[in-house]
């Protein structure tokens, strides 16, 4: 008696199912990827128009900065060199325009020339960002509290 081919039949069934799933995944993912691509490529004139006129690259490389920003690595490496451009350029400074290695400064801001510290700032409990914190300045709550008591406080 001849063996069934229905064991064939649902193994071949089987294998079209499993094989149209992957290829669906594979159109998703290069639909997803084609998308991005898409939306780079918009941006990317744009982009270097911007580098160009901040200085970050000179005319006549706009093309070979253009074949750079096409792919992810080349992206990565022109970020990079941009990054190199910058810090070349750029003043190094502590945030306030001193040079933190010169001597005398702190580094922080925190003192001048002298390494003296900056005269305190009057404490007002209204406008500190630390609600609730300990102090032994005189809060605007202590002031009406005392107010409300009929105690007055010495300014």
């Amino acid at each position: 008696m001849p063996a069934s081919p229905a064991p064939l039949l649902d193994n071949v069934i089987r294998f079209v199912e499993i094989a149209s799933v992957a290829l669906k995944r594979a159109m998703d993912d290069n639909d997803v990827h084609a998308a991005m691509q898409k939306k780079a490529a918009a941006k990317a004139a744009s982009t270097l128009d911007r580098l160009v006129a901040a200085g970050l690259v000179n005319r006549d490389q706009k093309q070979a900065a253009a074949a750079m920003l096409g792919d992810h690595a080349g992206t990565l490496d022109f970020l990079n060199l941009a990054i190199g451009r910058i810090e070349q350029t750029a003043p190094k400074t502590a945030g306030d325009g001193r040079d933190p290695t010169d001597r005398g400064h702190a580094g922080d801001g925190r003192a001048d020339g002298n390494g003296k510290l900056p005269a305190k700032r009057a404490f007002d409990s209204l406008t500190d960002p630390h609600v609730g914190r300990r102090t032994s300045e005189r809060k605007e709550s202590d002031r009406r509290l005392f107010q409300g008591l009929g105690i007055q406080l010495p300014d």
